[in-house]
């Protein structure tokens, strides 16, 4: 399978992510990560634009 390197970034706001990417590794494909991958970009799936003050909001 290849090397697979996995980074919250965000230490305790994102603690789900692990179980959640051991689950899409070991069991197949974990809808809850859908909005998160690569091919969204693809697709032209992206997120919409942030109403907050910040684009990270």
């Amino acid at each position: 399978m290849g090397q697979l390197i996995l980074d919250a970034g965000h230490a305790y706001k994102m603690l789900g992510l692990g179980p959640l990417a051991a689950s899409d590794i070991l069991e197949g494909p974990e809808p809850r990560l859908e909005p998160f991958r690569l091919t969204r970009f693809e697709t032209g799936q992206l997120q919409p634009s942030s109403s907050g003050p910040f684009p990270w909001t």
